[in-house]
């Protein structure tokens, strides 16, 4: 019976210490998680802080060609070697492909990849020099 009651007792110890174990495991999971939000919070906010930074607030008229051969008139409020934002263009559709014509003659392929609420951010298919008169200015 003592070798029954020995081996009970030794299972219920080692039961023990694999609920500690895994209460401990449960412990460090939660913590990790929250740091892992910590950190994706601050990458995101370095993120948007980077792209404000790049981006400069500007008033320039541009002409735009849409895929249809259509042309319109439009303002950019703000530009960045990689993209601008361009003013009232609400009825323009993410993925529509343009050609922006600059009053400088700077031309720009570009694709809408956001609605703004004020109009549309348009990626360009190639970048602005860095020196460009609009960045540079």
């Amino acid at each position: 019976m003592s070798t029954v009651s020995g081996a009970v007792m030794q299972t219920s110890d080692e039961a023990g210490a694999v609920n500690n174990a895994s209460t401990l495991v449960s412990e460090a999971s939660d913590n990790l998680a929250v740091e892992v939000e910590k950190f994706l919070a601050d990458v995101t906010r370095d993120v948007e802080d980077r792209r404000r930074a790049s981006r400069k607030a500007i008033s320039e008229d541009v002409t735009i060609t849409f895929a249809t051969g259509a042309r319109r008139t439009a303002q950019l409020i703000d530009v960045s070697i990689s993209g601008a934002q361009i003013l009232d263009m609400h009825d323009i559709p993410v993925g529509e492909k343009m050609t922006l014509n600059f009053l400088d003659g700077t031309v720009l392929h570009g694709t809408v990849v956001r609605e703004t609420g004020s109009g549309c951010g348009v990626e360009f298919a190639e970048r602005l020099p860095d020196d460009h008169i609009l960045i540079a200015a």
